[in-house]
């Protein structure tokens, strides 16, 4: 039986930025994943790829930044119960081509909602 999913969060803005986006080769559609942090924030991590004159193609799995407070409220039921969660980049704004606001990225978080509300012992 195929999962329903559907959107925990639509299109939300990740904070803290800790790598350049531009130089990180993260694109529209890739995925990420998410781990409660102990300041009780949740991190985004993604693959980075970085290519060496087309030669080697170097991956690493980073943290990328955070969700803000109440997003990470939000999905800390999810992740504390180890719900399957997607996960995938929705929005990348480099630092070349951002405003005075600086360089941005989103994410969507989607789950199967039906399994979170049912009991542990019917799921």
């Amino acid at each position: 039986m195929q999962d329903i999913l559907q959107p925990l969060l639509h299109k939300a803005q990740v904070q803290n930025l800790r790598l350049h986006l531009g130089r990180s080769g993260l694109w529209i559609g890739d995925s990420a994943q998410l781990r409660m942090m102990n300041d009780g924030h949740v991190g985004i991590f993604a693959q980075t790829r970085r290519s060496w004159g087309g030669l080697f193609l170097q991956r690493r799995l980073v943290q990328v930044g955070q969700l803000g407070a109440e997003d990470s409220d939000l999905l800390a039921v999810p992740l504390r119960d180890g719900h399957r969660l997607r996960v995938r980049i929705v929005g990348v704004t480099p630092e070349h081509l951002a405003t005075e606001t600086g360089p941005e990225m989103f994410i969507s978080v989607w789950a199967n909602s039906h399994k979170m509300m049912m009991p542990a012992q019917l799921a």
